[in-house]
């Protein structure tokens, strides 16, 4: 499995502020499959 994340971080403090656009996070995980099923539909 993988997972993407898009964000923008937008902070203000001590009379300043700014932008951080256009940040990406992305994560992978591997699962055992304890079960499988399966369909047919006679096609």
């Amino acid at each position: 499995m993988s997972a993407t994340v898009h964000w923008t971080v937008t902070w203000a403090g001590a009379g300043q502020s700014g932008v951080f656009p256009d940040l990406t996070t992305t994560s992978t995980a591997a699962f055992r499959v304890a079960e499988s099923q399966a369909l047919n539909n006679g096609g």
